[in-house]
C-alpha cells in the first residue's frame, strides 16, 4: 500500500512524469509489492493502483476520454497481472534457491561435509562455509591448492598428492586422510570430480570434503561391541500377505515373493503356495498354531519356521498374522499378515548364545551396569570371584559398592566421570570379597554401552584378577630391597650400558670405587675406558667386543682401573647382555668389585708359597746333604774292605781265609750300618702310618678338580669327565690318591701353558682296567706337546723334571705313592698331542 500512495503522490506533484510514466510507476510498485511481500500482497497492490488510477476522473475539471481509460485499466490490469505472475515465480524460486542453500549449509553442518570447487587453470579453489570450518580456517581466506595440501598430516601428504595427480590423468579420487587443525588431528574423506573440456584438458574440480573423524574414533568401540551392534543395525524386511480363508486364495506382496528369490507372478495366488514351501520339519507345528489362532483360541497367530528359497535354500521366517474378519457364526473370512525375514537373527543370535557361552565360561570377571551403576549382568567367574552365590543378590548391589571401601570414593568421584567423560578407561583397582572381606586386586577396563543412535545406555568391564602378581610384585619389590642392602653391603657397584644409544650409567659406588664423587664423573663409555691400565686395555677391549657381538658365553674378567689419587684399582667384573624382542642384544649390565685387597694378599701368599718352597728345597738339599755325608763313611768303609779282601784273593800262595772272613765281616757290618742310617732318615721323613680305606674314585676327581680351580686361573682351559657310572670303589688313602690326581692335573695344565697354549683341554677318565678286570684305571690326557721320546722313559725318577723350576719328584712320588697301594703308575705318548697318564688301583676285597 505505501509502495502505491507513493507512486500516487509522485505522478501527481512530479511533472516530468507525465501521464504516461503514471501506468509505469503503478507497475513498478505491484512488482515490488509482489516481489517483497508475494501474491496477494501483489493483487493488493494492483487494486489500489487501479483505484489510484481512476481517482483523478472523480474530480471535476478533469477531461478523460473513456476509450483512453478502458484501454488504460485493461492495459494496467494485464500487465499487472502478467508481472505478478511473473515475479511471484520469480520470488517464488528465489525463495526457494534461498531455502535449498540454507538446507545445504544446515546438511552440511550436519553432516560435517564441506564442497568445494577448484580452478585448475588459475589455481583458485572455493569453499563453503563448512569446509572452512572443517579446516579451521577463517571465512575469506584466499585458498589454493598448496594451502589447502599445507593442511594435510605430513605423513599423509605425498599420498594425498598422490592421488590428485592421478585425478588429474582420469582416476578416481575418493579418499580418507588426515588434517591438522589447531594442532588436533581431523580424520576426512575426500570425493571429487574432474570437469574437462572438449579436447580433455582439465578445467575445475567439484568436490566434498567430510569429517569422518568421530567414525574412526567408534571404530574401535564399533568392533570391540560388534555383536550388540549387529543385533541393532539389522533390519527385518516384511513381507505382507492377504488370506480369504473360505476360498484358500491368497495375496502376496512384491517384498514377500523377493524373500523367497521369485518375481510375483511366480508366486500362485493362493495358500498352497505358502503351505508347500514350509519345511517338513516346521509344517506340523506352524499348522497348529494356525488352527488354534483360527479357532480363536489365540489372539495372534505367531509361528518361527522355515521357508524354501527358489534356489532351494532355505530361510527362517516369523510369520505373524490376525483374523481381521469372521462371519456371525465366528467363523474366519479374511486373515493378514507379515513374513520377517529372521535368517539373520537366527544366526545372530546362535552368535549371541556362543557370547553368552563365551562370557558364562570366561575366566574374566565380565559384567554390565546402566547408567544409573545397577548391573543387569555378572558372568559366574565375576560372582565367583567376589564372593556371590546368585546373579538375583549381584543386580542387587549399586556398581561402586564391589569395590575396595577405601577406593570406593576415588571410583565414584574421578573413575566412572572419566569414563563417562571419555568412554572407556582402564587402571588396577582393588574389588572386595563380600564374603571374606578381602581386597582382589584387578585390572579393571570400563566402556560404554551405546544404542542404535550411539548414546550411551550403561558400562561394561572386563576384569582381571592380577592379586597373584601383586603379591608377586610386592615380594619383587622387597627382594629388590634385600638385593640392595646386599649390593651396598657387598660395596658393589652397577654399571649399564646402553648399545642402542651408547650412554652408560655408572653407580655411586662404581664412581667411589676409584675415588670420586658423584658429579665429578660423567657417565660416559670413555670414563671407563680412557682408565684402563695400559698393559690391561687390549685383552679387556677385545673381551668387551667379543661379548657385544655374542662371541663369549659369560662377560667377566679382571683388570686395573685407574685411581684419581694415580694408583690402579683391581676390579673383578662380571656382566650379561640382555636382548630386544627381535633377539638383538640392547643392553650390556653387571658390576664391579674391588678385589685390590684380595689380588694383594694373592700377591703376598704367592710370596710364602715360594719361600715355603726354597725352604722345601732347601731342606731337601740339607737332607740330602746328611743322607750323602752319613752313608758316605759306611760306604768308604766298605770300600776299603772290599779292596783288602781284592788284595788277600789275589796274593799267590799265601791264602788268609781268617783275614779274608774278617775284611767281608767288617764290610756287611758297614752295609748293615747304611742300611740303618737309611731306615732312621725314612722314619723322621714319614712318621705318619698310611691307612687304606673304600675310596670313590668318582668322589675323588671331582675333588681335585676343584682343587685346582680354586688355586689355579684356567681362564679358557677346560676339564673335561668321563666318568664310569657305578664303578666300584678302590682301597686306598684318600688324601694320597687325590694328591696323585691333583699333581698330575697341575702337571697337565703346566706342561699346556708352558707350550704357549691359551686354551686347551684335561680329561679325566674312569673304568675297569682291560688288562685286568680286578683294577680300575684313571687317565689323565692334556692336550699339550708331550715330551721327548728318550724322556718318556726317565721322567719318574727322582729329580728329572720337564720344567725350568721343577725338582723332578712329583712323579716320582705320586708312582711311589700309588706303588704303596699295589697300584701303577705310567705314561704314554699320545698320537695327536699331549701325554695319558693312567693308573691301575685294586677294587675294595
Amino acid at each position: 500500500m505505501l509502495l502505491v500512495v507513493i507512486a500516487a503522490f509522485a505522478t501527481k506533484y512530479i511533472q516530468v512524469i507525465g501521464e504516461e510514466g503514471r501506468g509505469f510507476l503503478f507497475l513498478l510498485a505491484v512488482f515490488y509489492a509482489t516481489l517483497l511481500f508475494g501474491r496477494a500482497p501483489g493483487y493488493c497492490a494492483a487494486i489500489v493502483s487501479l483505484l489510484a488510477l481512476n481517482a483523478p476522473m472523480l474530480f471535476p475539471g478533469e477531461d478523460y476520454r473513456l476509450h483512453d481509460v478502458f484501454l488504460l485499466n485493461v492495459g494496467l490490469v494485464a500487465a499487472s497481472g502478467i508481472l505478478i505472475y511473473a515475479t511471484a515465480s520469480h520470488r517464488k524460486l528465489t525463495l526457494a534457491l534461498w531455502e535449498s542453500r540454507k538446507d545445504l549449509n544446515h546438511a552440511q553442518a550436519i553432516g560435517q561435509i564441506g564442497s568445494w570447487v577448484l580452478n585448475v587453470q588459475k589455481n583458485e579453489l572455493h569453499w563453503s562455509e563448512q569446509n572452512f570450518l572443517i579446516f579451521g580456517i577463517p571465512k575469506g581466506t584466499p585458498l589454493t591448492y598448496q594451502t589447502f595440501l599445507s593442511c594435510v598430516h605430513p605423513e599423509d601428504r605425498e599420498y594425498v598428492d598422490r592421488m590428485w595427480r592421478a585425478g588429474l590423468r582420469g582416476e578416481p579420487y575418493d579418499i580418507e586422510h588426515r588434517v591438522i587443525v589447531e594442532e588436533k588431528i581431523k580424520w576426512l574423506r575426500a570425493r571429487a570430480e574432474l570437469q574437462v573440456d572438449g579436447n580433455g584438458k582439465p578445467l575445475s574440480w567439484f568436490g566434498t570434503a567430510q569429517d569422518i573423524t568421530e567414525r574412526k574414533q567408534a571404530e574401535t568401540a564399533l568392533a570391540a561391541s560388534e555383536e550388540r551392534l549387529l543385533l541393532i543395525l539389522r533390519s527385518a524386511e516384511l513381507g505382507s500377505w492377504h488370506w480369504n480363508v473360505q476360498t484358500g486364495a491368497a495375496d502376496f506382496n512384491d517384498l514377500w515373493a523377493s524373500m523367497l528369490g521369485c518375481r510375483p507372478e511366480q508366486i500362485e495366488p493362493h495358500i498352497s503356495a505358502w503351505e508347500k514351501r514350509v519345511h517338513p520339519d516346521d509344517l506340523p507345528q506352524v499348522k497348529a498354531a494356525l488352527a488354534n489362532h483360527l479357532r480363536g483360541q489365540t489372539p495372534l497367530y505367531r509361528s518361527e519356521h522355515r521357508l524354501q528359497k527358489k534356489n532351494g535354500e532355505w530361510i527362517w521366517v516369523l510369520n505373524c498374522g490376525q483374523v481381521y474378519q469372521r462371519d456371525s457364526q465366528g467363523e474366519p473370512l479374511m486373515a493378514a499378515g507379515v513374513n520377517i525375514d529372521i535368517s539373520n537373527c537366527k544366526k545372530t543370535e546362535a552368535e549371541r548364545q556362543k557370547f553368552v557361552m563365551l562370557a558364562n565360561n570366561s575366566k574374566e570377571f565380565i559384567g554390565m551396569c546402566d547408567m544409573n551403576l545397577m548391573p543387569f549382568y555378572m558372568n559366574p567367574a565375576g560372582m565367583q570371584m567376589v564372593g556371590l552365590d546368585s546373579l538375583e543378590q549381584a543386580l542387587q548391589i549399586p556398581a561402586q559398592q564391589f569395590f575396595f571401601p577405601e577406593d570406593q570414593d576415588y571410583i565414584s568421584e574421578h573413575f566412572l566421570p572419566r569414563v563417562i567423560r571419555e568412554g572407556s578407561a582402564e587402571m588396577e583397582i582393588r574389588l572386595r570379597h563380600f564374603k571374606s572381606g578381602a581386597a582382589l586386586w584387578v585390572i579393571h577396563n570400563v566402556f560404554h554401552i551405546k544404542d542404535t543412535q550411539g548414546a550411551p545406555i550403561g558400562l561394561a568391564t572386563v576384569s582381571r584378577d592380577i592379586t597373584a602378581r601383586k603379591v608377586a610384585e610386592n615380594a619383587h619389590r622387597k627382594i629388590s630391597q634385600h638385593l640392595k642392602l646386599a649390593v651396598e653391603a657387598a660395596a658393589a657397584a652397577l654399571w649399564d650400558h646402553d648399545l642402542s644409544t651408547g650412554t652408560v650409567y655408572f653407580s655411586l659406588e662404581w664412581k667411589r670405587q676409584i675415588g670420586y664423587l658423584p658429579d665429578e664423573l660423567s657417565n660416559h663409555w670413555e670414563e671407563w675406558e680412557t682408565r684402563l691400565h695400559p698393559d690391561d686395555r687390549e685383552r679387556v677391549l677385545t673381551m668387551t667386543r667379543d661379548c657385544f657381538e655374542e662371541r663369549l658365553p659369560t662377560y667377566e674378567l679382571e683388570y686395573r682401573l685407574r685411581h684419581k689419587n694415580g694408583s690402579y684399582r683391581w676390579i673383578h667384573t662380571r656382566g650379561a647382555l640382555l636382548y630386544d624382542a627381535k633377539g638383538q642384544p640392547c643392553r650390556l649390565l653387571g658390576l664391579n668389585l674391588d678385589i685390590t685387597c684380595y689380588k694383594k694378599a694373592v700377591e703376598l701368599n704367592e710370596r710364602r708359597n715360594k719361600m715355603d718352597e726354597a725352604t722345601r728345597h732347601q731342606i731337601a738339599i740339607q737332607t740330602a746333604a746328611a743322607f750323602v755325608h752319613e752313608v758316605n763313611q759306611p760306604l768308604m768303609a766298605v770300600a776299603s774292605y772290599t779292596d783288602i779282601a781284592l788284595h788277600l784273593v789275589e796274593e799267590v800262595g799265601n791264602p788268609s781265609p781268617e783275614k779274608l772272613a774278617h775284611v767281608l765281616n767288617k764290610s756287611s757290618e758297614q752295609v748293615e750300618r747304611a742300611g740303618q742310617i737309611i731306615r732312621q732318615l725314612m722314619n723322621m721323613l714319614q712318621k705318619d702310618e698310611i691307612t687304606s680305606e673304600p675310596v670313590v674314585l668318582d668322589d675323588v676327581v671331582h675333588e681335585a678338580c676343584d682343587l685346582i680351580r680354586a688355586e689355579s686361573n684356567l681362564g679358557d682351559f677346560n676339564i673335561e669327565l668321563c666318568l664310569a657310572p657305578q664303578l666300584p670303589p678302590v682301597q686306598a688313602n684318600t688324601l694320597q690318591v687325590e694328591k696323585v690326581f691333583v699333581n698330575l692335573l697341575r702337571n697337565g695344565l703346566d706342561a699346556m701353558q708352558g707350550a704357549g697354549m691359551t686354551s686347551g683341554t684335561l680329561t679325566i677318565t674312569t673304568g675297569v682296567a682291560d688288562d685286568n678286570k680286578t683294577m680300575a684305571r684313571v687317565t689323565v690326557h692334556d692336550s699339550g706337546k708331550g715330551v721327548d721320546p728318550d724322556k718318556l722313559s726317565v721322567i719318574f725318577q727322582p729329580f728329572v723334571s720337564t720344567k725350568s723350576k721343577g725338582l723332578g719328584m712329583g712323579l716320582a712320588i705320586s708312582r711311589a705313592l700309588i706303588e704303596a697301594h699295589g697300584g701303577k703308575l705310567w705314561a704314554e705318548q699320545s698320537n695327536d698331542s699331549g701325554l695319558f697318564f693312567h693308573i691301575n688301583l685294586p677294587f675294595e676285597p
